[in-house]
């Protein structure tokens, strides 16, 4: 997987991942914020990922597929040094 993301200072950062929706951790190439990431499908339209910097978690999110597979929505969790949580959310629909 090849992920494309425009950081707060407006870099680009591409980020790749190669590995199994087995909730395993793996390496994590092109963020300084993780040093693995692993993926676990929870069901055919459910996907939830786990970042680690340093063995400590840093991010979760859950992607869910819709039924009708025209949208995915994205719960994305996310940790500071001291545990404290922040919850975002993410809609993406399919565009012809």
């Amino acid at each position: 997987m090849i992920e494309e993301i425009i950081n707060d200072k407006g870099e680009c950062l591409n980020i790749s991942f190669n590995g199994k929706l087995d909730g395993t951790d793996y390496p994590v190439k092109g963020t300084p914020l993780a040093d693995t990431e692993s993926y676990r499908l929870l069901s055919p339209n459910v996907i939830e990922g786990t970042a680690k910097k340093d063995g400590k978690i840093i991010f979760k999110e859950t992607a869910v597929l819709s039924d009708s597979g025209e949208s995915i929505k994205v719960t994305f969790f996310s940790f500071d040094k001291d545990g404290n949580k922040q919850t975002s959310i993410g809609l993406f629909e399919r565009v012809e």
